[in-house]
């Protein structure tokens, strides 16, 4: 395991900003800025012995959660109502960032991360996920089959990640154990204040899941999540009549999992979406995960003429009758699906986003009152455009880092 360089301390640090929301002691990264102007040794030391050592410090483990309401819900009594943000020490942060940039790095030489796992990686997006779909999509119509999509949502999935299992994955995946040390210590003995309004309660242990706003969790959570995605790619699902050997794709980004199958008609792609989504569960539950049956959606895709079928999905999840029927159309990954894949309801959806901002944007000035014409300018340019212009290829560059052939070391 490479020893952290000066260079990689100082330059994650320049690159974060300084008005992220400290955790409980209130030090932002603009004052560990002024810590580094001033004694960038002795901070060095401290980032660098953490990592070599395998020990993140017990004070960088308590964070501060604040319980943020979500929009239009209806009822705001249900704790699924709020958002539980996690605010973390700022200096904690830093060596995950470093951390997170270095096994990102290694799962990308080493390939290490399914191919199909399109988060946690370097050079990859919901874009890139979306593009692969649609791929898949239309060489299935190339060839006069018929397309059936299956998307599913774990159930608290940063919450209920098992340690111990993530622990042994990354040591078959061949990290050193002194990083696997770290990984572990990170992860244990975490605690957490939660704070509604003025309301602050006292520290409660984090025993299990991985802590949201952490800029490691989402690796993380994507190498446990492989589990099931190399299970469902080294025993895929056929269909048994074997009229269409293809087998059935899932894919992911992060903990939005889905399947698609392609067949000669839509009874048989359903048919063995149902059994992959059987096969999922069962392997979600062996390393303690569940998915939320009302959250799955279930959409065909065929130019099939005369083709009118809509068929559901039936199956038995957790000693109870599911069925899914598909919508007109479904929004995935932020995309917006309907049968043909028209993306009208898409392009529908996006543009009353941005007309939405438009309006809320003419409170804050016109041409008399109010910020200048120029910020006006800089406002739509950043925040209508990339709102309006989600999905297309030419809006893969914003979002996808810039590749790198070197270690971040």
């Amino acid at each position: 395991m490479h020893s952290v360089s000066n260079e990689e301390v100082l330059d994650t640090l320049n690159e974060c900003n300084n008005d992220n929301a400290p955790g409980l002691s209130g030090l932002t990264y603009r004052v560990w800025k002024w810590v580094a102007a001033v004694a960038p040794n002795q901070l060095i030391a401290v980032v660098r012995a953490s990592l070599r050592l395998g020990i993140h410090h017990a004070s960088w483990k308590q964070s501060l959660v604040a319980v943020i309401p979500k929009n239009n819900k209806k009822d705001m009594s249900l704790p699924k109502s709020h958002r539980p943000i996690q605010l973390i020490e700022c200096l904690g942060k830093l060596v995950e960032k470093i951390a997170a940039r270095r096994i990102t790095f290694d799962l990308g030489k080493y390939n290490l991360m399914p191919f199909n796992q399109f988060g946690g990686r370097s050079n990859s997006s919901c874009l890139d996920a979306g593009l692969s779909l649609l791929h898949d999509v239309f060489e299935a119509r190339r060839h006069d089959l018929v397309t059936s999509f299956l998307a599913i949502d774990i159930k608290g999935f940063f919450d209920h990640a098992g340690h111990e299992c993530l622990l042994d994955v990354l040591l078959h995946l061949g990290f050193h154990p002194t990083f696997v040390k770290w990984v572990g210590s990170f992860l244990s003995e975490r605690f957490v204040r939660v704070q509604v309004d003025d309301y602050v309660r006292d520290p409660h242990p984090q025993m299990v899941g991985y802590p949201q706003g952490s800029p490691i969790s989402p690796i993380l959570a994507c190498i446990f999540a492989s589990l099931v995605l190399e299970h469902l790619n080294a025993d895929p699902i056929f269909d048994a009549t074997g009229s269409c050997p293809i087998p059935v794709c899932p894919s992911a980004y992060v903990d939005d999992f889905e399947f698609h199958a392609s067949s000669t008609d839509l009874s048989t792609s359903t048919h063995l979406l149902k059994c992959t989504l059987e096969a999922a569960v069962r392997m979600l539950d062996s390393i303690g995960l569940t998915i939320d049956p009302d959250k799955c959606d279930l959409m065909h895709f065929s130019w099939q003429r005369g083709d009118d079928s809509n068929p559901s999905l039936t199956t038995v999840l957790y000693g109870k009758e599911v069925t899914i029927t598909p919508p007109k159309s479904l929004r995935w990954l932020g995309f917006h699906l309907d049968r043909k894949l028209t993306f009208r309801e898409h392009i529908d959806k996006v543009a009353s986003k941005g007309l939405a901002i438009i309006q809320g944007m003419k409170v804050l000035g016109n041409s008399v009152e109010g910020i200048s014409p120029a910020n006006l300018r800089l406002l739509y340019n950043t925040v209508i455009i990339p709102a309006i212009t989600y999905g297309p290829r030419s809006g893969l560059h914003r979002t996808s880092p810039k590749p790198s052939s070197s270690p971040p070391w």
